[in-house]
């Protein structure tokens, strides 16, 4: 499988930052924000994921279920960067159609209150979330593995 250690049994990758600074602090490198422009910066950026010209992505957190987006790309292929892209733009589409109104914290915390919307968001705002990985599970399947 493209874009995967040969040594992962789980068939997963990692989309990761180059911010020196915080690799020089941490001794690792940092996972890509959802809520911030990193794209330029991610690390094997230009590396081919997958060769389908469409995949199928699980989004499921912070969200009340599981969620499925198509990621088409004529090209056929997609890199470490484009997918780092699709991520970032669904989550951002995700959370606009969740609630065109201000969403309030649980009280006495940072996190936001679950809202009604289609994929009632619970928990984290959009810039909490950071890629963990991201899971190939079969057949141009991938699912998220999203942080806060």
């Amino acid at each position: 499988m493209l874009g995967l250690k040969e040594t992962d049994e789980l068939n997963t990758f990692d989309i990761y930052v180059d911010d020196k600074e915080f690799y020089k602090k941490y001794g690792h490198h940092r996972c890509f924000q959802i809520g911030y422009d990193d794209s330029e910066e991610v690390l094997d950026k230009d590396e081919v994921i997958s060769s389908a010209k469409e995949v199928t992505v699980i989004f499921n957190y912070p969200l009340s279920g599981e969620f499925k987006f198509e990621f088409k790309n004529s090209q056929g292929k997609i890199t470490r960067r484009e997918f780092a892209l699709f991520i970032q733009s669904t989550y951002r589409r995700i959370y606009d159609e969740e609630s065109s109104e201000p969403v309030k914290n649980v009280s006495g915390m940072l996190n936001r209150q679950r809202t009604d919307g289609p994929y009632g968001i619970w928990g984290h705002h959009i810039g909490d979330l950071v890629i963990e990985g991201v899971q190939h599970i079969g057949d141009s399947v991938y699912v998220l593995h999203i942080g806060s």
